[in-house]
């Protein structure tokens, strides 16, 4: 089936509303997100559907039968046991794990409350024809860790690789069934929200969830600029955060992953922003790592601006797979993983409705030196040996860094630099 050339979408292509009933195969995923049938969607519906179409009405449901039970059963007056209820939740929330994993519920994949948000931010999730997700069909589908950029106020370029009915689903229902979105570990402690995120299929963005999710053969989707882009979003302004973020390559190559970057374009400007009392919020990000952006949509509501957002998905690159990476292998696929991300957003920025001199800024750590390289080196080694005890330390160590030799090259590879010796 031959896509489109651009990120905008045709008619026939738009992301489809996913009626069903039953669980479905990925087979039968493919035949069921062609069923297109286009909502239509106002501001006030928008508001309605997102407040009561998730799995809201799965709480009210469960606290009207504990009262019920708790009443007639028990004997209890109905306030006692809401209070005890609602008691008994936040405290599960607050002390309950978020190391679950698994697939998404289909039935929420494609419900109405998710269309909607899909339709009022003409939400597109868009794969260029020379992006080849899923090469061998007659094998398990790889695993990758999709970085979606930029994280704005609400991380919806993450949703969108989500929804039913995306280019994703359409042409590689195999790749998309297996994807599961990782969001902020203290999403997970909010009431109800908890419960929403995780029917949704979202899961904790730690990085033990992350190996769990690609152990079991599934792919992941990171917001990688996390809260430190967030803070500096500026509507008009592409702005990515990429400066001490090398540990999703580390996670990649543990894990036998590959990389493939992600651009939302227009997303930055759904909303109005104002920077009051900026140190005191830097200031929280860095020490508390606790994010309060100031924003506002449709009449000074939280409810955003109806511009359309279109997400595009980069080719895979691939990285050397090892259990040990060495610092100049994490450091050559972090480049590579940059230039691609800047690549793919000046590709497709003009078909994105960008002017030509609206650019992307990255903001990331500058290209390791040899001598930078050999000091990172000289640590890595000495983790080793720590971990592993000094003599599979040094054999562990010298086999990564033949590898890495093996990969770059000998020049690329500096020895790891001796400690100074004290006088």
């Amino acid at each position: 089936m031959p896509r489109c050339k651009t990120v905008v979408p045709s008619e026939e292509r738009r992301p489809a509303v996913v009626k069903r009933t039953e669980w479905a195969s990925p087979e039968e995923e493919a035949v069921m997100v062609s069923r297109v049938e286009e909502p239509a969607c106002g501001l006030l519906r928008f508001w309605i559907i997102l407040i009561t179409g998730g799995t809201f009405h799965v709480f009210l449901a469960y606290s009207l039968i504990g009262c019920l039970f708790s009443e007639f059963v028990l004997g209890w007056p109905w306030y006692m046991s809401l209070g005890a209820f609602l008691a008994a939740y936040i405290t599960y929330v607050s002390i309950a794990a978020t190391e679950r994993v698994g697939a998404p519920d289909p039935h929420i994949r494609g419900q109405q409350a998710m269309a909607t948000l899909r339709d009022y931010l003409s939400l597109k999730c868009v794969i260029p024809d020379d992006v080849d997700l899923d090469p061998k069909p007659e094998q398990q589908p790889p695993s990758y860790i999709f970085g979606s950029h930029p994280h704005g106020i609400h991380a919806f370029g993450c949703s969108a690789l989500n929804f039913a009915g995306n280019d994703m689903a359409r042409y590689f229902p195999r790749v998309w069934h297996r994807l599961t979105g990782a969001i902020a570990s203290v999403i997970f402690r909010v009431p109800i929200v908890r419960e929403v995120m995780l029917a949704h299929g979202y899961r904790d963005a730690s990085r033990a969830v992350c190996e769990k999710i690609l152990r079991e053969g599934r792919s992941v989707v990171l917001v990688l600029g996390g809260e430190q882009e967030s803070i500096r979003t500026r509507g008009g302004e592409d702005a990515v955060w990429l400066k001490n973020r090398k540990g999703f390559v580390r996670l990649a190559m543990r894990e036998g992953a590959s990389l493939v970057p992600t651009y939302s374009f227009g997303l930055v400007d759904i909303y109005d922003y104002a920077f009051p009392l900026q140190a005191l919020r830097m200031w929280m990000v860095n020490t508390l790592r606790v994010c309060v952006p100031i924003f506002w949509g449709v009449a000074g509501t939280p409810c955003p601006y109806e511009r359309p957002v279109t997400t595009v998905v980069g080719a895979p690159i691939h990285v050397e797979w090892t259990l040990h990476p060495h610092p100049a292998l994490v450091e050559d696929a972090y480049c590579r993983y940059v230039d691609a991300l800047e690549r793919l957003y000046e590709t497709h920025k003009a078909a994105a409705g960008y002017p030509a001199d609206r650019n992307l800024h990255v903001t990331r750590d500058p290209p390791a030196s040899k001598e930078t390289l050999a000091k990172e080196a000289a640590a890595f080694r000495a983790r080793l040996i720590h971990k592993l005890g000094p003599e599979d330390g040094r054999i562990t160590f010298a086999d990564a860094e033949q590898r890495a030799r093996d990969a770059l090259g000998e020049d690329a590879v500096p020895a790891p630099a001796e400690p100074k010796k004290e006088r």
